[in-house]
């Protein structure tokens, strides 16, 4: 959107200028209507240095949100673990709207485990001790 040249002043102005950026989505809720799950970031350091410099592997803004939530914020992923729980949506929709399915199931199956629900329909799941041995 921007010349290349102008690309570094640019990223200096947004570093300095982001205070907040909250997005939303709204979600089918159990019961009827819509609930609201939202992602927050914040500025710190680390989300200015990867204003400034780039994402990197361990320095995305998903890996800030994630690690940043003493201090207010929080991932689509993280609050859709949390609308689950509190019942307002089911898993299916809670894994459709994911942006990181694997961490949303996690989640999810940490929520059931701690309920004392199943967390897979695999049923009598027993080692077989006579696999491989000479008869």
């Amino acid at each position: 959107m921007f010349p290349n040249e102008d690309e570094r002043q640019i990223r200096i102005r947004l570093a300095d200028s982001v205070r907040w950026i909250v997005c939303q989505r709204l979600l089918p809720k159990i019961g009827g209507g819509r609930v609201a799950t939202f992602e927050i970031l914040g500025t710190n350091l680390r989300v200015q240095d990867a204003i400034l410099h780039g994402e990197t592997e361990g320095k995305t803004f998903y890996d800030i949100m994630e690690a940043s939530n003493a201090f207010g914020m929080v991932t689509f992923d993280q609050h859709l673990v949390g609308l689950y729980e509190e019942g307002q949506i089911t898993q299916e929709t809670a894994m459709a709207f994911a942006s990181q399915r694997g961490i949303v199931g996690r989640g999810i199956d940490a929520i059931k485990s701690s309920r004392g629900e199943a967390t897979t329909d695999i049923d009598k799941l027993e080692i077989d001790r006579t696999y491989n041995k000479a008869l």
